[in-house]
């Protein structure tokens, strides 16, 4: 059996290619775990589940690239309005949810199958929130 790190994620349609600027990132897929150092570029194909994380604890800036772009530049705005909203790291799950059923972004997670996600997407984004205005 395969073991996928808890965020792993693949694009359907898209490459992803990122360049470590300053800092260090650590990426990989099911079985492997690559270091990439300041000033390297790694190039992820359309399909391959992958996760990124920083284990120094130290910042690290680097540039990322899809191509094609599609609704991405949307996806990390929003996801930042939303976590900044939330006074978290990340979103929360509809959130996320109801993102991802608005725009084009060819986004899926490695684990569970993605017939399993689109039913637990759709059910998310459909739950009302229970914010009122203040």
């Amino acid at each position: 059996m395969e073991r996928w790190h808890p965020s792993a994620a693949l694009r359907t349609s898209a490459e992803e290619r990122f360049t470590v600027l300053s800092g260090e990132l650590n990426y990989g897929g099911a079985r492997t775990r690559h270091q990439t150092l300041r000033r390297q570029t790694a190039v992820v194909p359309v399909g391959a589940p992958h996760a990124f994380d920083n284990r120094t604890g130290e910042d690290v800036l680097f540039r990322v690239t899809l191509t094609p772009a599609l609704d991405s530049e949307q996806m990390f705005t929003e996801m930042i309005r939303l976590a900044n909203q939330r006074q978290a790291a990340t979103p929360g799950p509809r959130q996320i949810a109801r993102m991802l059923r608005r725009l084009d972004l060819g986004f899926y997670l490695a684990r569970p199958p993605r017939l399993f996600q689109d039913a637990l997407f759709f059910v998310l984004a459909s739950i009302p929130s229970t914010r009122t205005a203040t």
